[in-house]
């Protein structure tokens, strides 16, 4: 199977890859800088002012139409770190950090919320 092999700062993170017919993965690197004074008070101490992170995720398709979403990795970095990204082919990958099974019902109420907010 097609997996990435995830290296950061000369230390394997993760082999992530997705073990059925069908699915996606994903390697993000993102920053974010916020004005925090923009924000509602309440909101302030839960939004970190600046971010700089890796997301290795990915989606599994299920017997039926219910899918899982997997997390292997969510790692905070800073400047001078060193992310390689291998594409590799293998028999096997690391296990998730985490799972989350997801239904057809699920995303549809996700979709339908995020359009009313």
């Amino acid at each position: 199977m097609i997996a990435f092999d995830i290296v950061v700062n000369d230390k394997k993170v993760c082999t992530a890859g997705v073990d059925s017919d069908y699915g996606m993965l994903t390697a993000i690197l993102s920053w974010a800088k916020r004005d925090l004074s923009r924000l509602p008070a309440d909101v302030r101490a839960e939004v970190p002012g600046e971010m700089l992170k890796m997301v290795v995720s990915g989606q599994r398709n299920l017997d039926g139409s219910d899918s899982e979403n997997l997390q292997w990795t969510g790692c905070d970095l800073k400047p001078g770190d060193e992310i390689r990204i291998a594409i590799v082919d293998v028999d096997r990958v690391d296990a998730p950090a985490s799972t989350e099974k997801v239904s057809p019902k699920y995303v549809k109420k996700k979709r339908s919320d995020m359009m009313l907010h």
